[in-house]
């Protein structure tokens, strides 16, 4: 009977840590889809909307955007880890503009600059977890 009784409790302490650790993991997926409504909120925009949408009125200078890019191709390999949130620290200022590609499943962000306006750099955004897939630049040097 004893034996039944600590059987009864050890069982019960595993099923619980497998369900702690499966409503973790849940956690995980809605902590990260918060995240995402909130940049939505942040910035005012929709992430899967069509059209270039206007994000901030804020402008960097050149200076700010060719130091960017230069800290981004020193990343290496590494720079593929990055997403709008590190860009946003690195300049300064929240982008101008973004723009959802639905058929490339990917969203791209541009800062223009404040002195030149047809100075810009455009890091683009894998859909899902929001890391840099590719990126370009008007009027900057590698």
């Amino acid at each position: 009977m004893k034996t039944k009784r600590i059987l009864i409790i050890v069982l019960a302490m595993v099923l619980m840590v497998a369900l702690s650790a499966c409503g973790q993991k849940a956690d995980t997926n809605a902590s990260a889809e918060t995240e995402t409504n909130a940049a939505e909120a942040d910035a005012g925009i929709d992430l899967k909307g069509e059209g270039k949408q206007v994000v901030s009125e804020d402008r960097a200078t050149v200076e700010q955007l060719q130091a960017a890019l230069d800290w981004q191709e020193g990343m290496g390999d590494e720079k593929f880890k990055l997403t709008y949130e590190d860009y946003k620290a690195q300049i300064g200022c929240d982008a101008s503009e973004y723009e959802w590609n639905g058929a490339a499943n990917y969203g791209a962000y541009y800062w223009y600059a404040s002195d030149d306006e047809s100075v810009s750099l455009t890091p683009v955004f894998k859909d899902g977890d929001g890391t840099l897939f590719a990126g370009g630049s008007k009027g900057l040097s590698f």
